[in-house]
């Protein structure tokens, strides 16, 4: 769950814990984003995250790759350019939905959720 109100105050801390937990799930795995806060004035677009955590990740996996020796194995997910549709390649399989969990409005949460048990 992230807040789409605040995202991009904290986009590099959420990119990186974003990041670092979807390099440490076992695979095949399923993972839901929910860009939370959506009723709220100042929330981003579902798109507008997604978009900005690509480009924080993106910018991220290069400063790791920069500051490792070649000897070292590289634990990474994605390209070059990081973008979650390429993940399904590696059995990480990403959704995304809107939602607000204070007003209520988890319909895409539910629809996720009975899809994958269903």
């Amino acid at each position: 769950m992230i807040d789409s109100a605040s995202v991009k105050n904290d986009l590099n801390s959420v990119a990186n814990m974003v990041y670092s937990t979807l390099l440490s799930l076992p695979k095949p795995v399923y993972v839901l984003f929910v860009a939370n806060k959506s009723d709220l004035f100042t929330a981003l677009p579902v798109g507008k995250v997604r978009e900005l955590l690509e480009r924080e990740i993106t910018s991220i996996k290069k400063t790791r790759d920069d500051s490792m020796d070649e000897d070292e194995e590289r634990n990474v997910l994605g390209g070059d350019d990081f973008n979650f549709d390429e993940l399904d390649d590696e059995k990480v399989h990403v959704e995304w939905t809107r939602g607000s969990i204070e007003s209520r409005e988890v319909a895409g949460i539910l629809e996720w959720i009975a899809t994958r048990i269903s």
